[in-house]
């Protein structure tokens, strides 16, 4: 088979067809075979959703919350999204087996955020701040970061791993 490439044959080049798999399906199939983690991702999900859709901001009004952790993120302010988020991420981007999944992952819990904080605008005591958006995404985004080199030096390890 010849190809013509800027005007040069190339013998034998062959093109991979591109064969659409949506993310969101093989992830959904992954999450099935790690329930542990699912479990984890769909308990942090609802504990974000509880937290961000109260009325009342302030953390230290959670009786069941530690309190180190309450007073901690009441005196941070917006910067308590970073780790929430972050955290939030890490199940679901362990689940998700390829790049392409993580980035699925990435931009569902990125419209996740910017979806809270407009629903926050109908609550009363809240507001919709861009500063916590961009907290929110800066946590996914680190946490994207570290699952991605988590990664590599795990698989890195298992190919210079001696077979016993």
């Amino acid at each position: 088979m010849i190809r013509f490439v800027f005007g040069k044959p190339m013998k034998g080049l062959r093109l991979k067809r591109f064969k659409f798999e949506s993310g969101l399906r093989l992830l959904v199939v992954h999450a099935i075979k790690r329930p542990g983690l699912l479990c984890m991702g769909l308990v942090g999900l609802g504990l974000v959703t509880f937290l961000s859709l109260r009325s009342s901001p302030a953390l230290a009004t959670v009786h069941w919350m530690p309190g180190t952790i309450a007073r901690w993120a009441d005196t941070h302010g917006r910067f308590c999204n970073f780790p929430a988020y972050g955290l939030l991420a890490v199940p679901f981007l362990l689940i998700a087996s390829s790049l392409r999944q993580q980035a699925t992952v990435v931009i569902a819990l990125a419209l996740l955020i910017v979806a809270f904080e407009l629903v926050q605008l109908y609550l009363p005591r809240r507001t919709c701040d861009p500063g916590d958006i961009a907290c929110g995404w800066a946590g996914l985004l680190a946490a994207w970061a570290g699952c991605v080199l988590f990664r590599k030096f795990t698989i890195g390890m298992r190919k210079n791993t001696p077979a016993f």
